[in-house]
């Protein structure tokens, strides 16, 4: 049986990967994941210097808005890498980022 990526792609029924519908730009620097609810994507980088909550229109990846998260409420960095590592979380009808670099 095929692998790909530790997965069995025959027990999945996937043989092939999905085609690229949309890719988002510019989305600042990290390794931060990404929340889907509603229409909206949602993710963290790094934009300007600054840690940076970004949302993308899940049908063409266009942004909807970003908001920069201010200084203070940013922890240091614990990996050595100081860019966002987090993945924002959905709750209730909000979005939380998780701030930690």
């Amino acid at each position: 049986m095929p692998r790909e990526g530790g997965v069995l792609s025959l027990v999945l029924g996937l043989l092939f990967a999905p085609p690229l519908v949309w890719k988002a730009q510019r989305l600042g620097n990290g390794y931060a994941g990404a929340v889907v609810h509603c229409g909206i994507v949602c993710t963290m980088g790094e934009r300007n210097g600054k840690v940076t909550v970004i949302a993308v229109s899940d049908t063409d990846g266009k942004e909807l808005w970003a908001t920069a998260i201010p200084e203070d409420d940013v922890d240091a960095p614990r990996s050595g890498y100081s860019k966002p590592q987090s993945t924002p979380r959905y709750s209730s009808g909000t979005r939380h980022p998780s701030v930690p670099a």
